[in-house]
């Protein structure tokens, strides 16, 4: 071969090895992008449902909180008048993006909050109040550990991440 020959065939072999290059990191910023996109979408559903649940929280949490207690027909009424569509609304969109476990946690906390009997009738009295109200934040400290999990984040230390008082903190086990 003469050198004209070698120094084409040099040029050509340059140019494949440079596109070739340039596909692989274009499709790998494609892909960081891609993902850096759908979590950015994720943590923005994610706190629209716990806004959304957090209202219906709070709605249940004034239902129980007179001294005295409302009568049993009156809390009825009061959390049947609750109404869950912009909650539901969010736990769909949620679903569109979640992962498995992060969509089991939501699930968890919309069954909490729509099928038990204390939430959804006013049912019991204020001590299974209080024990529905600490299943409430357990299901929410889950739902952010599955998130963080799945954000590729280690769940949090709950015992000193949490706010208020030492006593009302989770247990550490």
């Amino acid at each position: 071969m003469n050198e004209s020959m070698v120094a084409v065939l040099g040029t050509l072999l340059g140019t494949g090895l440079g596109i070739a290059g340039s596909y692989v990191t274009q499709r790998a910023s494609y892909s960081r992008e891609a993902a850096e996109r759908l979590n950015a979408v994720r943590r923005q559903v994610y706190v629209e449902w716990l806004s959304r649940v957090h209202v219906m929280y709070e709605a249940v949490k004034s239902t129980w909180a007179g001294a005295p207690a409302l009568p049993a027909d009156a809390r009825f009424e009061r959390l049947q008048a609750v109404a869950p569509t912009d909650a539901q609304a969010a736990l769909e969109s949620l679903r569109l993006v979640a992962s498995d476990g992060v969509a089991v946690a939501a699930a968890a906390i919309w069954q909490h909050l729509r099928r038990d009997s204390v939430a959804m009738m006013g049912a019991g009295n204020k001590n299974d109040f209080k024990s529905w109200r600490e299943s409430y934040w357990s299901l929410r400290r889950s739902f952010i550990d599955a998130v963080r999990g799945e954000l590729g984040l280690r769940p949090l230390d709950w015992q000193h991440a949490s706010v208020g008082p030492p006593w009302r903190r989770p247990n550490p086990s």
